[in-house]
């Protein structure tokens, strides 16, 4: 799952707002409002294991931890606001879930 977080926010609350003005209403971010609430959510629907990270965490692991290829990357991109990238990143969320008891996965770590 891909998913909009952390709502209470000054950012969260403008993403809600925009995505509402558009017709884009996030029906179920005030229900689950966070990665922690999310987990629950999904082993309470019975998968078996359930892993979820921001996307600050998604990136930093598998795109950024290569300065070289951050470097590549923000190039690409024309990125020169990387700490409003990081901004936004925090907002979203990807959640897998399982009916194994374990991903078999790394870690992910803020830090990476």
């Amino acid at each position: 799952m891909y998913e909009q977080t952390q709502p209470h926010t000054p950012f969260g609350k403008q993403m809600v707002s925009n995505l509402q003005l558009r017709g884009c209403p996030l029906l179920g971010i005030h229900d689950y409002p966070s990665r922690d609430s999310q987990v629950p959510r999904y082993k309470s629907l019975g998968w078996g294991s359930v892993d979820s990270w921001t996307m600050n965490q998604v990136f930093n692991r598998w795109c950024f931890a290569d300065q070289a290829e951050f470097k590549r990357v923000v190039r690409l991109e024309l990125l020169d606001e990387v700490e409003e990238f990081q901004l936004i990143q925090d907002h979203y969320m990807v959640l897998v879930a399982t009916s194994r008891e374990a991903l078999d996965q790394p870690e992910l770590s803020d830090g990476m």
